[in-house]
């Protein structure tokens, strides 16, 4: 994994109060738009030949003739907010990575919150969008972030005043629809002030008969004692291509627990990272990923500790079957300043089928001396003797492997803070374990 540089300067929430926004030093997004159009056609496409990509060759999104979606597109597609029942009265609705305000529903929100789409923030909160955009983006001269940050049109805006508690999930849906080669490129911007405490879902829909692609990236900047919860679900179309980038800034006492679930899509990449900036603040990025057939899901992580007494954790838990591929690659970066850092780290893999692969590697770079840290990885096959003990109870193979899988997911899958989704999940591995058994 290549190297993690340093931020320049550390970015202060305090900032965002009224007086205090440093005017003379913004950019306006179309200015940052149009620099890394600029910058990314120095940048080539990463091939298997980049020790970064070395496991996930991606020449099929190279070769595909994407065009990104049309408002068009948006009249066709209706969404049921009361989906996920829990956020009724707070969901962001985009279609092909534009705004479906006739199937968002937002309403109710506390004071100050504001819960809406990022090119209607631009135009209503410049001042706030400005000072908060881009601002912990660390993916530097990274292509697919640079093609986002160039390409996206629109997404969600999420701010958290100070000592604001919201009850109700924030949920964020994005469906592709339409033609074959349909691209979107969706960008999240969430900034929370001191003492906020907020949960975000994020959705990635589509459907399984035509290639598109989405390029992602969210952007969460979390104030001191702030405490989000993040849950994203990547659900997409069989034969889609998702590449997404998730970057986390977390100043003293802030607390981030970010769940990627990963479903769909033929090729799904994502890179996540979360950046300790400030003493006594915590990230947990778990995740579990489910892939058959072809598919091929790489999730590359780094969690950043820059200060003292931080702490992070991730449990990264793969099922894979059929001829599938699963990659993880993740860090613990320890700065030589950040001691007493305790950080664990686990990737478990539960390999159904003997044609499938699995490539591990979890690593440390520690450059402190007084630290905690642990990684591991383990890849293997159901349980012998678990099986032979439910079937000498009378369950068949169909049911004990359902019962084995699932048992393997759920540790993942009860962590997550909404109800609804649980459920959605439980049901979403028993049509994966079925579809396994058909192949």
């Amino acid at each position: 994994m290549s190297s993690v540089t340093a931020q320049e300067t550390t970015f202060n929430l305090d900032t965002l109060n009224a007086g205090k926004v440093p005017v003379m030093n913004l950019r306006t997004v179309d200015a940052i738009k149009s620099e890394a159009s600029v910058a990314l056609k120095g940048v080539p496409f990463p091939t298997t030949r980049d020790e970064e990509w070395k496991f996930t060759n991606i020449k099929p999104i190279a070769r595909g003739a994407f065009v990104q979606g049309n408002l068009q597109s948006l009249k066709a597609v209706s969404y049921d907010t009361a989906t996920v029942p829990e956020a009724k009265d707070s969901t962001l609705v985009f279609v092909n990575g534009l705004y479906n305000s006739d199937s968002s529903n937002v309403k109710d929100l506390p004071e100050g919150v504001i819960v809406t789409n990022f090119k209607d923030a631009v135009e209503k909160h410049s001042a706030l969008v400005e000072v908060s955009f881009n601002k912990a983006n660390n993916f530097e001269d990274d292509y697919f972030t640079l093609l986002n940050t160039a390409q996206f049109e629109d997404g969600a805006f999420i701010y958290i005043p100070k000592d604001t508690k919201f009850e109700r999930p924030i949920h964020l849906v994005y469906i592709t629809k339409g033609q074959e080669n349909t691209a979107s490129f969706p960008r999240n911007l969430i900034v929370a002030e001191r003492h906020s405490e907020f949960t975000v879902v994020e959705e990635y829909i589509g459907d399984d008969d035509a290639a598109y692609l989405t390029t992602s990236f969210t952007e969460i900047l979390l104030g001191e004692s702030s405490h989000m919860s993040h849950v994203r679900l990547q659900k997409d179309g069989l034969k889609a291509y998702h590449i997404n980038r998730l970057v986390s800034q977390l100043q003293r006492d802030a607390d981030l627990q970010s769940y990627t679930v990963s479903l769909g899509a033929e090729i799904f990449r994502n890179d996540v990272r979360a950046v300790m900036q400030g003493e006594g603040s915590h990230a947990t990025l778990d995740g579990l990923v489910l892939v058959n057939n072809n598919q091929l899901s790489d999730t590359h992580s780094i969690m950043d500790h820059q200060v003292p007494n931080c702490t992070s954790h991730q449990l990264h838990k793969t099922i894979v079957d059929g001829k599938s591929t699963s990659v993880f690659n993740g860090k613990i970066f320890v700065r030589k300043d950040a001691q007493k850092t305790d950080a664990f780290q686990e990737n478990h893999n539960l390999q159904l089928s003997r044609d499938g692969m699995v490539y591990t590697k979890p690593q440390l770079e520690i450059f402190a001396d007084d630290v905690k840290c642990s990684h591991g990885a383990t890849v293997g096959q159901l349980d012998d003797e678990q099986e032979f003990y439910l079937k000498s109870r009378g369950l068949d193979d169909k049911s004990t492997k359902e019962i084995l899988t699932f048992g393997f997911a759920t540790e993942v899958i009860e962590s997550l803070p909404v109800n609804s989704i649980k459920e959605d999940l439980r049901k979403a591995v028993e049509v994966y374990t079925t579809r396994g058994l058909s192949n």
